[in-house]
């Protein structure tokens, strides 16, 4: 079967359907799509809130006031996760019988508004103190935390996993003490630093792997006591970093400014990844034949996914979540073992 181009229904413009996807659309059992890739994932992600919370909303079980994903005035039938995770109601409750003189999608979105729906999207039974998040599951003592698993004592974060004592961080996995950083990996007492592993006390760092006690460094391997990509002793590098000055925000963006400048003077990679085979998109790990894809992890033969941690195989058109999921199309937050899911949102 050949390459065919088509024009989106939606936007218009021409998109591509390669024969590798067909292939996929054959295995599915679907039909293929008539909207372009782009438009698509506005599609899905208009289903989901990510990053707002609304408080003032009250259980329609219980009574008790709410913090939610969906602001009081919604249409939608919320219960508190307590009521929703709890054995005091069943969704067979609400079967009824289809209207086929009505169109479908309008039944479905009339089952939506009165089945009850958690105000939050959490992982109930494995929270505690961390009433303020969404998306999350295995938290404590966490604030302000979306996409994220496994965390404690961490606020204002998002796409995290696994750390500890980590505030205005995304995507940081496995690291603790870690401040104002994006994209770090088994880090530990990391500040304003970008795309590092395995780095410990590093400042204003970018692209380090193995590395210690660095400051407005980039691009170093297994590199320690340097600044500015300049190697110094202990002492040395101790008497640089302590006469700079950050008792002030303007202070700090000012040595901000400086280290980012310094970045600029050094190649960038083209895309973020490790371990991957025929890949492309961003910041993908550990992946094979998976394409215009981002912030993905242990994803095979997959393609149009985004937010996903291990395992996803066999999967187009899916947004957030994974772990251990396979034949996945079209869907929104779907994860824990799930399988041949199509056209889904929310399904655990």
């Amino acid at each position: 079967m050949n390459a065919e181009q088509r024009n989106c229904q939606n936007c218009r413009t021409s998109f591509v359907i390669e024969p590798e996807d067909f292939v996929f659309y054959e295995k599915m059992n679907v039909p293929p799509p008539t909207w372009c890739p782009e438009c698509r994932l506005i599609r899905r992600m208009a289903f989901d809130n990510l990053r707002t919370i609304y408080s003032g909303g009250r259980c329609a079980k219980c009574g008790k006031g709410i913090i939610a994903s969906l602001p009081p005035t919604t249409d939608r039938t919320l219960y508190c996760n307590a009521c929703w995770w709890s054995d005091s109601w069943e969704g067979l409750e609400y079967g009824c019988d289809v209207d086929f003189s009505k169109p479908f999608l309008q039944q479905i979105k009339e089952l939506m508004a009165v089945v009850p729906q958690m105000a939050r999207s959490v992982d109930e039974p494995t929270m505690a103190n961390s009433d303020y998040t969404n998306k999350v599951g295995h938290l404590k003592n966490c604030y302000l935390l979306f996409e994220s698993s496994f965390n404690e004592d961490c606020g204002y974060c998002d796409s995290t996993r696994g750390s500890k004592d980590c505030f205005d961080c995304s995507r940081t996995i496995e690291s603790e003490l870690c401040f104002k950083c994006v994209n770090l990996r088994k880090c530990y007492k990391a500040v304003h630093s970008i795309d590092c592993e395995n780095s410990n006390e590093i400042i204003f760092c970018r692209d380090l792997s193995g590395c210690s006690n660095c400051f407005g460094c980039v691009g170093l391997r297994n590199k320690q006591y340097c600044y500015f990509n300049e190697q110094l002793t202990r002492d040395d590098y101790e008497k640089r970093v302590t006469t700079l000055r950050f008792g002030s925000h303007n202070a700090m963006r000012e040595v901000q400014a400086r280290a980012q400048e310094f970045w600029l003077t050094f190649p960038r990679r083209y895309m973020h990844g490790k371990n991957n085979e025929d890949t492309s998109g961003d910041y993908i790990s550990y992946s094979k034949n998976t394409h215009h894809s981002f912030q993905v992890s242990q994803c095979e033969n997959c393609k149009y996914c985004a937010l996903l941690v291990p395992t996803v195989k066999d999967s187009y058109d899916y947004v957030s979540w994974g772990c251990a999921t396979s034949r996945i199309y079209e869907c929104m937050t779907v994860g824990e073992n799930s399988d041949r899911c199509l056209f889904s949102y929310m399904v655990w």
